[in-house]
């Protein structure tokens, strides 16, 4: 059984937000669950996507990550790489060419296309 924090997040998450790809790769290569959330929701993917790593992303993909996953808020991977969009969109166009729906909307009502227009970001 995998060792989780208080906010249920187990050791692969801390290695894709710290950006050790290396070793969440290989962590990752080993998993069965590459959908797992923590309470909040929150997935693999959606680290990724927040710290725009295109490698660890496709790795997850092609192992079976859900591209429209949603946290409790309703937030998809997608709704996180345009959240945090800084003039670098791989992370956004890597997760369209995978199927991401922009149009699904977040529990308030509010889709990807639509924080994107909001950002100037044309999807």
């Amino acid at each position: 059984m995998q060792k989780l924090d208080e906010v249920g997040r187990d050791a692969i998450f801390y290695k894709i937000i710290d950006k050790e790809f290396g070793e969440a790769k290989q962590l990752l290569e080993s998993t069965k669950n590459v959908n797992f959330q923590d309470e909040n929701g929150y997935s693999y993917l959606h680290c990724a996507a927040q710290v725009k790593s295109i490698e660890i992303a496709t790795l997850l993909i092609n192992k079976g990550a859900i591209i429209d996953i949603q946290d409790k808020y309703g937030k998809t991977p997608l709704m996180v790489a345009i959240s945090d969009y800084n003039g670098d969109d791989k992370m956004i166009k890597l997760l369209l060419e995978y199927g991401a729906n922009k149009e699904m909307e977040n529990n308030y009502g509010i889709s990807a296309i639509k924080v994107a227009a909001m950002k100037g970001i044309d999807l």
